[in-house]
């Protein structure tokens, strides 16, 4: 028999703990027992470590010390870095994109959102297709280590929006800002696209902070306290 590859199980073990966290499945906080885990997923603890430890290096999983590895927590400061950092990536995006646009990379985006204007979606799907779109605009100016950035971010983002966005989702305002993008990208328009990615994120930011209990217009550090 041949060898089961042990890179290849890590990453279905991976891949199976992110989607349960991305889904809520397991929850902020919680803490990941290795031994209810490798039974639950009937692997042995070698990959599940590995796996936990790629998980941590995507910001989904921590190690605090006395209770081993949980889920993470996210605080209204990490919101601002992740969406900080993400308007920086996705306006620079969206600016180099319009530069050269591609008429057939931009009918893909159109398609992505007709996707969003399916009534019968449901929210976990909306969010799905919204990063699929992000992580599309990302790829268009063929600027590999901007496209790495935003997947560093694509998990934590998803979690985000799975575990607080539902609540203030408007699908066609969402339909809108995306529509503008594009509109602006078709036109070769830098700074329109631009300001359309920061207005569209901005909204995102201020929708999950609310969601978390504070002022949008609160600037937020590491440090603040909240």
């Amino acid at each position: 028999m041949e060898p089961v590859d042990r890179e290849l199980l890590t990453d279905r073990v991976a891949g199976r703990l992110r989607t349960a966290i991305e889904v809520g499945h397991l929850r902020p906080g919680q803490r990941l027992v290795e031994i209810e885990l490798s039974r639950e997923l009937g692997v042995s603890r070698a990959p599940l470590r590995e796996a936990l430890r790629q998980l941590e290096k995507e910001g989904l999983v921590e190690n605090k010390p006395g209770r081993g590895c949980v889920v993470v927590t996210f605080t209204p400061a990490d919101v601002e870095e992740i969406y900080s950092l993400r308007s920086a990536i996705e306006a620079l995006a969206a600016r180099l994109a319009a530069a050269r646009p591609d008429p057939a990379a931009l009918d893909g985006l159109d398609g992505v959102i007709d996707r969003l204007q399916d009534p019968d979606l449901q929210y976990p799907d909306v969010v799905e297709i919204d990063l699929e779109f992000h992580d599309m605009l990302c790829r268009l100016p063929g600027h590999r280590r901007l496209h790495a950035v935003f997947r560093m971010l694509r998990s934590q983002t998803r979690m985000l929006l799975t575990l607080f966005g539902a609540s203030a989702h408007d699908p066609e305002l969402v339909v809108r800002q995306h529509r503008a993008i594009v509109d602006a990208l078709r036109r070769g328009d830098g700074e329109a696209a631009a300001r359309a990615v920061l207005a569209h994120l901005a909204d995102a930011r201020a929708d999950l902070l609310a969601a978390l209990g504070v002022d949008p217009t609160t600037p937020l550090t590491k440090e603040d306290p909240s």
